[in-house]
């Protein structure tokens, strides 16, 4: 089973556009043996985002993107805090995929992360989207 943290910034990436590639992160697929990762901070900082009123989501949007990802995913409360980004909510995320031990971090924001973090693999939509690609093809 793989275990995948999403920062926020794919979270928002597929509620803003809802045909692009993000939103094959998120579709549930039994074949795909994966687990999504959320802590109650990461969750709440989800929501917060995708209420600003610059997105301009309808709230009923916002609450299905929410219920597509809680009922995929096992909630970590990290017990260690971290201070290696710039950014406090990058932080979040590292306690998050250390905690959950984590396969991979799916972000748009690479240069704010190392690439990998305990055991945990820092990669983009578009990267984690080829790996989904390559699962769903046929053997030979």
């Amino acid at each position: 089973m793989t275990r995948v943290v999403l920062d926020t910034n794919v979270v928002v990436s597929a509620a803003l556009a809802a045909t692009s590639p993000v939103w094959k992160i998120l579709i549930p697929d039994i074949r795909l043996e994966r687990q999504f990762c959320l802590s109650t901070p990461l969750w709440n900082e989800y929501r917060e985002v995708l209420y600003r009123p610059k997105f301009r989501l309808p709230p009923k949007e916002i609450e299905g993107l929410l219920y597509v990802i809680a009922v995929q995913a096992e909630f970590v409360e990290p017990e260690v805090k971290l201070q290696v980004s710039p950014d406090p909510n990058d932080d979040m995320v590292l306690e998050l995929a250390q905690a959950a031990n984590a396969d991979l971090l799916i972000t748009r924001n690479i240069r704010h992360f190392p690439v990998i973090w305990e055991r945990t693999r820092v990669i983009t939509p578009s990267q984690y989207v080829q790996l989904l690609d390559r699962r769903s093809r046929p053997a030979d």
